[in-house]
């Protein structure tokens, strides 16, 4: 029925007439526009959506490459002979956190 350029019966002609209306007129215009207004507000939300995941899985990243980095040091210290106390204040990180790492 849509695909018809026109559709004309004269046993239905409030839906011949309904149908006009439809594909030529006014409502034509601002169904268009409704389509086009909703493709666009999708389309924003779904590059929103993408941007949010992006950046949560950047700084997840940043984050486990810092704690990487952190660990990292804080066995460098441990083999120099620093005592806990002050690798974990030179890391900034608890004691229990700083043991649980030199003991795997």
């Amino acid at each position: 029925m849509f695909s018809k350029t026109d559709f004309e019966d004269d046993k239905f002609p409030n839906i011949s007439r309904r149908m006009k209306e439809l594909k030529h007129g006014e409502e034509d215009e601002k169904m268009c526009k409704s389509v086009e207004e909703y493709a666009e507000r999708k389309a924003k939300e779904a590059a929103q959506k993408a941007a949010q995941k992006a950046a949560q899985k950047a700084t997840e990243e940043a984050v486990k490459k810092a704690m990487a980095e952190k660990k990292k040091t804080v066995e460098k210290l441990n083999d120099m002979g620093m005592d806990i106390s002050l690798i974990a204040s030179a890391v900034d990180m608890d004691e229990e956190t700083i043991k649980q790492w030199l003991e795997k």
